[in-house]
């Protein structure tokens, strides 16, 4: 599997150098194959600059539907989103967050492009 095979997931940082820790709905990852999801890019820390992997990641969480995947397309699926939903445009699924159990979904800051190891090697994540 390439890396253009990535399945974008949520992911957890922590800077090897300065401690810092954030999170991304902007990770790319392709499964081992003992099944895990291993991530193929990584994102600088905002305040060294450090390039670091995250140290855990989970699926996406549908603002819509709260699936993980998302079920809002899958016409197969009986309880899928409602039919207004297709009116959603790519900026909405760009909106793909992940929530622990307890605290709900997370609201999501812009993507930094200048962060991304991915976009920096020209792979956009985003239309912007």
């Amino acid at each position: 599997m390439s890396s253009d095979d990535c399945e974008r997931m949520f992911g957890h940082f922590r800077c090897s150098k300065c401690e810092n820790t954030w999170s991304s709905a902007h990770v790319y990852c392709i499964k081992t194959n003992a099944g895990e999801s291993q991530a193929q890019y990584g994102q600088k820390c905002r305040n060294c600059q450090t390039m670091n992997k995250p140290y855990r990641v989970q699926n996406l969480e549908c603002p819509s539907c709260f699936h993980r995947p998302c079920r809002c397309y899958d016409d197969s699926d009986d309880d899928s989103c409602s039919d207004d939903d297709d009116d959603r445009s790519r900026s909405d699924l760009d909106r793909w967050s992940s929530s622990d159990d307890d605290e709900g979904p997370v609201e999501l800051k812009p993507h930094r492009s200048d962060l991304c190891e991915r976009c920096l090697k020209g792979k956009k994540c985003t239309g912007n």
